[in-house]
């Protein structure tokens, strides 16, 4: 018998009108776009909606405990919800509409963060993730780059198709 989903997951999948699978004790594939992990003591510790048309991220509050979250390809323009996600070290928004890096400052143990794909005019909003050590803003509208120096940990960095 397979344990019932968290509630925080039933209240999402109604909102969003989709079905989360659970994928806990699996590996995802590369096309599983859209499911959820616990970690051992049953909260939500992983999410992917990938491609789901959202358009915000205010119901993201609900899921303190995230470790890796996966939103890209869908329609979000701003980046907020994420204060209290104080263990999130994985953070996927490529392929949205996002024009500002904002909203992170509290993400200090973020270790990866994907920008590519988006509207991102200036690399701003970053000098607090002292742990990043992955950062792609590929894909974006960046003529300048700054607000990198205080990244001491960055080992990999992709700034590649932007107007540099």
């Amino acid at each position: 018998m397979s344990k019932p989903k968290p509630q925080a997951i039933l209240d999402l999948e109604r909102r969003l009108d989709i079905d989360i699978p659970d994928f806990t004790g699996k590996q995802p594939d590369f096309g599983d776009d859209v499911f959820f992990q616990t970690n051992t003591e049953g909260l939500v510790s992983t999410l992917s909606l990938r491609g789901c048309g959202l358009k915000e991220m205010d119901w993201i509050k609900e899921f303190p405990h995230l470790i890796s979250l996966n939103l890209s390809l869908n329609q979000i323009t701003v980046i907020n919800g994420l204060d209290k996600l104080s263990a999130l070290t994985e953070l996927l928004l490529s392929g949205n509409q996002i024009t500002e890096i904002n909203g992170l400052d509290k993400l200090t143990a973020l270790r990866t963060l994907y920008l590519f794909g988006n509207q991102i005019t200036k690399i701003n909003g970053l000098d607090k993730l002292s742990a990043l050590t992955v950062l792609n803003l590929s894909g974006n509208q960046i003529t300048v780059i700054n607000g990198l120096d205080k990244l001491s940990a960055l080992t990999e960095l992709d700034l590649s198709d932007n107007q540099i």
